[in-house]
């Protein structure tokens, strides 16, 4: 027995929306209980699902028994199994930096690597009759069993069906429709799932094929290496850049940041990664049959070591890690059509497509000067939420003065400051300390703190913050002052915080908690 509650908005415009993340699954309400009260009615897994779960226990105690370390466990399990949970913080955070996380999410890249290989080794079926039919049955297979073994997560079942579809297509010898193939299984993963589409992992993963379908032979007709190993590297140059043109403002869009060494880690890593996988699962089987040799369980854990040594080196070259830049929608739209018009324009050269690309081009110097004059333009002033202390910020163009009681290692870690920061062009910062009285466009901000001191000669309807659990009697300051609107910051006490909103209303005076709503933007 328990009450539904709503989920709490986020306490910033600029944070992320967990609430509507939440409602895009269909998660509306929360209860808040302790395990006491907690009635065990049984698994309501699905049965596919319980017994892909039991097949990773499985799986995880062969690699346990046969010595492997947890750090390179925990990377097998991410690399074959989608199971990242147990990779290191520190671990995970070099293979970002370096621009190789992708590989730690099973999905589209391994999806298709996987597809290859079976591809390669059931090509002597080719050989007899009905044979091309048998490997489409027996790749389907194995591509929907390794979706089973990944526990059907959303983003293996989405390059399944992405897959799936473009071998039907070889199949039925309409390759020359690739486009349409993958447009077909997007259409069908989203009348499965229509809020597939909201999520980041569906745009990237679908932009990146579609990149890599029509960029990236374009750049391999630029230069064609003569020498076969030439030849291969540039086909992965190409392949590696055009995923990447594809994503790479999403990638700003939704995690300011790039990683400007992609390139080496993409080249190392991308042919690496079919060799890992190939030989993973060939170990993940014989260690569960008890037939893995130990020579082999310590030559795949060195590679997955050399795997790691070398993602921790590229991560640790800060110089080429590009971190918050941050760009807006209107900027995300304008860069596509750059990157449109640019792939058409290299497809054919005309006076009309220069004209666009050129067009393009302007438009996105429209959008940045637009959002600069904006920007420079721009007068605010934020009460952040703060546990037990006081944070308040004002911005006058791109310079942010940030008043606080609180020391630079707290101020530093401040959750809604830092997004803050990553999401505006700030150029210049300064801490300062606290000030009683703030003068911003005509009205007057008071700060009332412990000591209740608010005789203020002439003195009338300001915006009064109350701080620091002020010692006040409420309604004689609403009767002398008259304030537009009460602020109560995170330094009080919630009890204190709950009676000054009851005094408020019963008074027609506007109430406003920072541990209830948020961040109190004046603007």
């Amino acid at each position: 027995y328990a009450t539904l509650e709503e989920l709490p908005p986020p306490q910033s415009t600029w944070q992320f929306d967990y609430k509507k993340y939440l409602e895009r699954k269909h998660i509306y309400s929360q209860i808040d209980m302790n395990s006491a009260r907690l009635i065990y009615s049984g698994s309501s897994t699905s049965f596919l699902k319980t017994m892909s779960n039991s097949f990773k226990q499985r799986v995880n105690d062969s690699l346990i028994a046969n010595n492997f370390n947890p750090k390179a466990r925990s990377i097998i399990n991410a690399l074959l199994l989608g199971q990242r949970q147990d990779v290191a913080p520190e671990l995970y955070k070099s293979y970002t930096q370096a621009g190789a996380v992708h590989i730690l999410a099973v999905s589209g890249l391994h999806v298709g690597i996987i597809w290859l290989l079976l591809e390669f080794v059931f090509m002597p079926l080719l050989l007899i009759r009905y044979g091309g039919y048998v490997r489409l049955f027996l790749v389907l297979l194995f591509l929907w069993g390794f979706a089973f073994v990944a526990g059907f997560s959303p983003s293996v079942v989405r390059a399944v069906t992405m897959f799936s579809a473009i071998a039907l297509a070889k199949i039925m010898r309409r390759q020359s429709n690739t486009t349409q193939i993958l447009l077909l299984s997007m259409l069908v993963l989203l009348v499965a799932k229509p809020n597939f589409l909201y999520e980041v992992g569906f745009q990237l993963s679908y932009i990146a094929v579609f990149a890599i379908v029509w960029i990236a032979p374009k750049f391999e007709r630029v230069w064609r290496p003569k020498s076969f190993i030439l030849k291969k590297v540039w086909q992965i140059l190409s392949v590696s850049l055009a995923a990447q043109i594809g994503v790479f403002p999403l990638g700003l869009y939704y995690f300011n940041q790039f990683p400007g060494l992609f390139f080496v880690s993409s080249l190392v890593i991308l042919p690496f990664l079919g060799v890992l996988l190939g030989l993973g699962i060939a170990v993940l089987f014989l260690a569960i049959l008890g037939l893995l040799p130990s020579f082999l369980s310590i030559f795949y854990e060195a590679l997955i070591n050399w795997l790691n040594d070398f993602v921790s080196w590229v991560a640790g070259q800060k110089t080429f890690l590009f971190t918050e830049v941050s760009i807006s929608f209107k900027s995300l739209i304008a860069i596509y059509l750059i990157v449109i018009a640019f792939v058409i324009l290299l497809y054919k050269l005309s006076f009309k497509r220069i004209t666009g690309f050129v067009l393009s081009i302007l438009g996105f110097a429209l959008v940045l000067f637009v959002e600069k004059f904006q920007a420079e333009n721009t007068r605010e002033f934020y009460v952040f939420n703060t546990y037990k202390g006081s944070v308040y910020a004002e911005r006058n163009g791109k310079q942010l003065s940030i008043y606080t009681t609180e020391d630079d290692s707290v101020i530093n870690a401040h959750y809604q400051l830092s997004t803050y920061l990553s999401k505006f062009p700030i150029k210049d910062k300064k801490i300062l300390s606290l000030k009683n009285v703030y003068s911003y466009k005509g009205k007057t901000l008071l700060v009332i703190d412990s000591l209740g001191v608010y005789q203020i000669k002439g003195l009338k309807h300001p915006i009064v913050l109350l701080t620091q659990s002020a010692k006040i009697n409420l309604d004689r300051l609403i009767d002398s002052l008259q304030p537009k609107i009460l602020i109560a910051d995170g330094s009080n006490y919630p009890s204190l915080v709950n009676r000054w909103k009851t005094t408020c209303e019963k008074k027609g005076v506007s109430f406003f908690s920072t541990q209830k709503q948020g961040v109190y933007r004046l603007k």
